[in-house]
């Protein structure tokens, strides 16, 4: 009896050795979204700074200094192509580790075994929808050929796009059990977090527009896409 008891108790210390271990691997992940994250901020805050210069230079381009003007405002474009494209690359390199984020169940109920848990394809659907979102704006923007007004646009509605989906996900950590909701707590939702910040510092951003359209959308239920399980053959 004492031998089973023995047993049972090396089992349990061997089951928290590897969440540990898994714990350990997932704030590794979180560190390197952070970095990435810290890249985007510098970025957003380089591009508010050569935001103010290309308004400076605009005001202080007299008709005898027009040469100039048209310089600076060239220098100052250039400088916010090269700042987004850093931004965008730094948020890739966030995406990449929510591309590794392990709970990607093809058949529901299927064991992590990195972690132990049995997580339903159901409870993963919205994240999984709010993933896919953030690919199809990053692809989206990189198609685009946008000037700096309709850039404004474009983040204000995606972050619009994105609170949707995250309330969507996490009106389903409401049905999980304790467990499985700090896991997802501790590792999906600080990632996710993390990957929202460039859109929260854009906030000023947006004058508001789209705000009334959110509501109605999920007042009549049209907010389809976030159907649970919806897509689940989507990459």
């Amino acid at each position: 009896m004492a031998g089973e008891q023995t047993d049972g108790l090396d089992n349990e210390i061997v089951e928290l050795s590897k969440l540990q271990n898994s714990l350990q691997k997932i704030q590794d992940a979180l560190d390197t979204v952070q970095d990435s994250l810290g890249k985007v901020q510098n970025c957003l805050e380089e591009m508010k700074d050569a935001s103010q210069v290309s308004k400076d230079a605009n005001g202080a381009a007299a008709p005898t200094e027009h040469g100039n003007g048209i310089k600076n405002r060239m220098y100052v474009r250039a400088q916010h192509k090269k700042i987004m494209l850093e931004a965008k690359q730094a948020a890739e390199e966030a995406m990449d580790i929510v591309n590794s984020y392990p709970y990607k169940h093809e058949t529901p109920a299927t064991s992590n075994p990195s972690v132990g848990l049995n997580l339903p394809v159901e409870s993963i659907g919205p994240w999984r929808q709010l993933r896919l979102e953030l690919k199809r704006i990053l692809d989206e923007y990189e198609a685009s050929s946008l000037n700096e007004q309709e850039e404004k646009k474009f983040w204000a509605e995606a972050k619009r796009k994105i609170g949707m989906r995250l309330r969507s996900a996490r009106k389903l950590e409401e049905t999980m059990n304790q467990p499985e909701r700090d896991v997802v707590e501790e590792y999906l939702e600080k990632m996710i977090r993390c990957d929202l910040s460039d859109f929260d510092d854009l906030s000023d951003w947006s004058d508001g527009e789209g705000d009334e359209e959110e509501e109605e959308e999920e007042e009549n239920g049209e907010d389809i896409e976030t159907v649970v399980g919806a897509n689940d053959n989507d990459p």
